[in-house]
């Protein structure tokens, strides 16, 4: 309960754990569906958005080998910090430090993911947490999943601005700007997709942005434009001085998922 819901260690966790030092080693049951979860609690609170550094150093300190020891769906403590979106300095940094493998490890299941695909995929993830695993692992940026996708497919559909993350991961490995995933969409087609799926308020089928069996015909007026664009301005931006414009609803994050397909063929408009 206290790794669930707790935000910091209180002496009251400090008596519990006292009281019962082997909880720190006891993995919780099955959810409500039948999935068998196996958390420690040390997994249960780097997963919960409110854990704080403290709790997280204590059930580490009370459980040091609980950091390498995966749950029940393959996944270390410092797997769920980052898929949870957590702040770097806020209990990842603590993980990562009592277990510095884990960063490279991969999740023992159908997706492969690294520490550095969760953080990609998680739409709030702090750019400081994608930076830090950049700077730490950046050979995870050149790693694929099982679905073929790289870092850059998962942070390109995320949601994510292209300061806020997705230009650290690009910049570690453009070319995976140029790589199909296992359906074949490319990074830019990913953001794409996801502005379509925000925009129509619904799914927008995967095929309208599969690539082209001829990429030379794939080519319009519009693409020579973007091309034009990225040569006359190259620093430029999509939306820059929109700060002052009135926009309702949700256009502005509407307008940062066009800006990072602007971007994304600004940097590699060989792709089109």
């Amino acid at each position: 309960v206290i790794a669930k819901y707790g935000e910091g260690w209180t002496d009251d966790a400090e008596s519990v754990l006292k009281g019962n030092p082997a909880a720190a080693q006891v993995r919780a049951g099955r959810s409500r569906q039948g999935s068998a979860h196996a958390r420690l609690p040390i997994h249960i609170a780097a997963a919960g958005p409110d854990a704080g550094p403290d709790l997280i150093s204590r059930l580490v300190a009370a459980h040091p080998r609980g950091v390498s020891l995966p749950d029940g769906f393959g996944k270390l403590p410092l797997h769920l910090a980052c898929e949870s979106g957590k702040v770097w300095e806020e209990g990842v940094r603590v993980l990562y430090e009592s277990y510095p493998r884990a960063v490279e490890e991969k999740e023992d299941n159908g997706r492969g993911w690294t520490a550095l695909h969760m953080a990609a995929s998680c739409p709030h993830s702090p750019p400081s947490l994608i930076e830090a695993l950049v700077d730490i692992y950046p050979a995870a940026t050149l790693e694929a999943d099982r679905r073929g996708q790289y870092p850059l497919h998962l942070a390109s559909s995320s949601g994510k601005s292209w300061e806020d993350g997705i230009k650290c991961v690009f910049d570690a490995n453009p070319d995976a700007a140029g790589a199909p995933n296992s359906v074949g969409l490319l990074p830019f087609q990913c953001a794409a997709l996801s502005y379509s799926v925000s925009s129509s308020g619904g799914f927008a089928s995967s095929t309208k942005l599969a690539p082209s069996r001829n990429p030379s015909s794939a080519s319009s007026s519009s693409d020579d434009s973007i091309v034009t664009t990225h040569h006359e301005h190259e620093h430029t931006t999509i939306g820059e001085g929109a700060h002052g414009a009135s926009m309702d609803g949700d256009s502005p994050d509407l307008l940062a998922k066009i800006n990072v397909v602007y971007c994304l063929l600004r940097e590699v408009p060989a792709v089109l």
